[in-house]
């Protein structure tokens, strides 16, 4: 018998763009689903869509929060309440290709037998990314090579937080193109709900303390739409970056210079911000502080450097 997967879904004011993500989920190819959907506290009509799509198919549960948490406090709902041996997120506004959940268990079930893993595995897919404008982008992951042990603990946690190069290591790991066992999410504790943005990348980190393999797929099986929210602006991503690394603090000291990855990111935000001159500035003084450092960051940060900053000027 094939095993449960939990597709978790959470939704917030998505009432022109929650059915597509349902049906997404609905559409897929693997038999053997569950779809639980965490409503946090919408204003609009987002939730009337989620209980006629309850009432429909028998194999959709809906939560509903009293009051906005936050996508973490969300994801974590999901995680308790899933039934499935198997958890995969889907965004309330992306389209999974119908062979995803097919094609992520079979490349986890795949690596775990070659290398004879016992230590977590978590899956991403890489991603066709549409702005807001209408123009794409192909969104990488990492871990793609199937020939090679997939990065794996410390060495993923000093590419998020030192940018530190990894062999295999260049593209996103979000979570709403990730796949893995649900006692994999429990282990660590879930999702930090102190973080209202940056939280896929804090439980990455943690996920990579516990010497967790980071394993992809090259094809883009998530169609993610960059649509704006509350959350989605420069303010709370600085912010919610910047509490990640004072969280990881120890582990920056132990390997680099805590002042100087600060430093680092408050000057990419400069840019994203388009404070050009401070951003001039700033950067020039780390470049004379901390040359070595500072050009390693620099050569990390270009492959994505176009998109970052794209997004967060689409988000402002």
């Amino acid at each position: 018998m094939i095993p449960l997967i939990t597709i978790g879904i959470t939704s917030y004011n998505s009432e022109n763009t929650i059915a597509r993500a349902i049906e997404s989920a609905l559409n897929q190819s693997w038999s053997n689903a569950e779809i639980i959907i965490n409503d946090d506290a919408s204003n609009d009509k987002t939730v009337s869509v989620l209980e006629d799509y309850e009432k429909k198919y028998d194999n959709i549960e809906l939560i509903l929060n009293f009051n906005n948490t936050g996508v973490a406090s969300s994801r974590n709902k999901i995680l308790n309440k899933a039934k499935g041996k198997y958890v995969a997120f889907f965004d309330d506004d992306d389209v999974s290709n119908v062979n995803r959940l097919k094609i992520q268990y079979q490349r986890i079930k795949d690596y775990k037998n070659r290398w004879t893993i016992n230590d977590p595995i978590i899956c991403h897919t890489s991603r066709l990314i549409i702005f807001t404008d209408g123009k794409t982008a192909i969104e990488e992951t990492i871990g793609c090579n199937l020939d090679k042990i997939a990065p794996n603990g410390n060495e993923v946690a000093s590419r998020i937080l030192l940018g530190t190069p990894l062999n295999d290591g260049i593209g996103s790991i979000a979570t709403c193109s990730q796949m893995g066992l649900k006692e994999d999410y429990l282990s660590i504790g879930g999702f930090d709900e102190s973080f209202r943005r940056q939280e896929d990348t804090e439980f990455n980190i943690r996920l990579a303390f516990s010497n967790c393999h980071f394993i992809g797929i090259k094809e883009p099986l998530v169609c993610q739409y960059l649509t704006q929210s509350v959350d989605k602006n420069i303010k709370i991503e600085e912010e919610s970056t910047l509490n990640c690394l004072k969280k990881h603090q120890d582990y920056i000291n132990n390997n680099s210079k805590y002042s100087f990855v600060v430093s680092w990111i408050k000057v990419k935000f400069m840019l994203y911000k388009k404070d050009y001159f401070l951003f001039v500035f700033h950067f020039i003084l780390l470049l004379f502080n901390h040359p070595v450092y500072t050009i390693r960051r620099l050569i990390s940060s270009l492959p994505n450097l176009k998109k970052n900053y794209k997004y967060f000027n689409d988000n402002r």
